[in-house]
């Protein structure tokens, strides 16, 4: 697996509306490893990671969201 992007995304945890699991897709219509998930901002803007363990990513955000 390669990550072809570069840079930092910086999102403040606040502005986090939500989080899904989603596939990581070759040329954003195949998919291919479900190894992503999604962060919605409150913003209505969308960005995607792939990581390992993405569940308990989304699980800490979640719980961030209900407690913060």
């Amino acid at each position: 697996m390669f990550n072809v992007q570069t840079g930092a995304t910086i999102i403040a945890l606040a502005d986090v509306a939500g989080a899904r699991p989603c596939w990581t897709e070759f040329l954003n219509l195949i998919p291919i490893f479900p190894n992503s998930f999604a962060v919605t901002t409150r913003h209505g803007e969308e960005h995607r990671f792939v990581a390992f363990g993405r569940q308990a990513w989304i699980d800490a955000l979640e719980q961030r969201a209900t407690s913060g």
